[in-house]
């Protein structure tokens, strides 16, 4: 379904269920809203017309940056009333459209990991040929709708986990679906240094927290950051005959940072050798589910992270590339 220029405001006190901003007084207007619903969930593609553009040092047409300040506006503003309650809308993705040329898959990063880009719309010679705006969302509604039918008619314990809310419910990114999360797996050298019982939780699926060093992931890419902070679940590998192992996912409940001094050391397994307000990510985890095959990682140095689709992780018991290294601290 289609909309042009709906309005979404504060909602005030005696409103009926819809979608609305939280801060009183703003209003957000996009051009272009693009609905899909499924089950109970309205899922949102947001779009704003731009005529005037820029040019990068390449050349590329491209629209102001000041632009994509609404679109992140846009993706983070959105909240969906259900009788007293607000949830963030599920908004796949917020793109400018503009009259420009770009080198191929020019916001492709941003489009992935953010779910904010654009896509230049021109009159084209060749207008039998499909634009990227129209292979992009063919490629997502084609894998959503998909998704949804496959999953409606089966329903193991993983599958069950795509059609529920998470705990931990961030803005549905655009290389996502309602029912595919995403999962940050940690392999660290630093587990053969932890007790014997805190191990055994690992190794038995039996965690219910995880600390992280910020700077493992803030170094010098501020995307392995948000994807800290955007990951539904987590899974950190254990120690099996002194070699790397990842068996067990855990649905994140709760993400949030602290000093090391407030880390007591059952829940890290090993007395704090940094500074004590040096900060760490803490996860507290929920009850874990069990991979059909066990992922043995050799020759592991540092911290390694990876991300991935929880769904893909699943079915492919395997990982990507390393998103990034870093070493123990």
């Amino acid at each position: 379904m289609l909309h042009d220029n709906l309005q979404y405001s504060n909602p005030g006190r005696a409103a009926k269920d819809g979608i609305y901003t939280l801060v009183k007084g703003t209003t957000q207007i996009p051009d272009i809203t693009m609905e899909m619903q499924v089950d109970d969930a309205r899922l949102l593609w947001l779009f704003d017309a731009k005529y005037r553009i820029d040019q990068d040092a390449r050349r590329n047409e491209i629209p102001p940056n000041s632009t994509f300040d609404q679109m992140h506006r846009y993706r983070d503003a959105l909240f969906q009333k259900k009788g007293e309650r607000f949830s963030p809308v599920p908004i796949l993705g917020a793109y400018i459209l503009f009259p420009g040329t770009l080198a191929h898959n020019y916001y492709k990063a941003s489009i992935e990991y953010t779910g904010v880009g654009a896509f230049s719309l021109l009159p084209r010679a060749d207008s039998h040929i499909n634009s990227a705006l129209f292979q992009f969302l063919q490629e997502k509604l084609t894998a959503l709708t998909t998704s949804t039918i496959s999953l409606a008619a089966s329903k193991t314990q993983e599958n069950i986990l795509y059609v529920e809310d998470p705990k931990r419910a961030p803005h549905i990114q655009s290389n996502r679906i309602v029912h595919q999360h995403n999962v940050l797996v940690v392999v660290s050298a630093s587990m053969s240094n932890r007790s014997p019982a805190y191990q055994q939780k690992f190794s038995t699926g039996r965690a219910d927290f995880y600390h992280l060093n910020c700077r493992t992931v803030i170094r010098d890419n501020s995307t392995h950051q948000n994807i800290v902070q955007k990951a539904q679940y987590l899974a950190v590998s254990h120690l099996l005959e002194n070699r790397h192992h990842v068996q067990y996912i855990y649905p994140i409940r709760a993400a949030y940072i602290q000093p090391r001094n407030d880390i007591h050391k059952e829940q890290s397994g090993t007395e704090y050798t940094v500074e004590e307000d040096t900060l760490y990510w803490c996860f507290e985890l929920d009850k874990s589910i069990r991979m059909s095959e066990v992922i043995e990682i050799p020759d592991v140095v540092g911290s390694q992270l990876y991300w991935m689709e929880l769904s893909a992780l699943l079915r492919e018991n395997a990982l990507p590339p390393a998103l990034h290294i870093a070493r123990e601290e």
